[in-house]
């Protein structure tokens, strides 16, 4: 329905506000393009990048920083819902 509808341009407007290589290696590692989610260490094989670069690749593209907004709203609406749903921050 329509908090469905919020939420996916909640995640539009993050997945917008990071560069091209956060944005792929987020949407891969979750699955957000319909496929099957990957580990860091399949992105990195196919980025030529190891696991660990990849993952702090990713904790930028989700840093605080950059989307405390975007979380925020994301998180009030799940509770909203009566969905509880935690979002990992990385502390940068």
């Amino acid at each position: 329905g329509d908090k469905l509808e919020e939420a996916r341009q909640i995640v539009g407007d993050m997945l917008g506000r990071m560069s091209e290589r956060e944005r792929f290696v987020v949407m891969a590692h979750f699955g957000l393009s319909g496929e099957q989610p990957r580990t860091f260490k399949g992105i990195g094989n196919e980025l030529q990048l190891s696991a660990s670069w990849v993952r702090d690749i990713q904790e930028a593209g989700l840093s605080a920083r950059r989307l405390g907004d975007s979380l925020t709203h994301l998180n009030e609406l799940a509770l909203k819902g009566r969905h509880v749903i935690e979002v990992y921050i990385p502390q940068r």
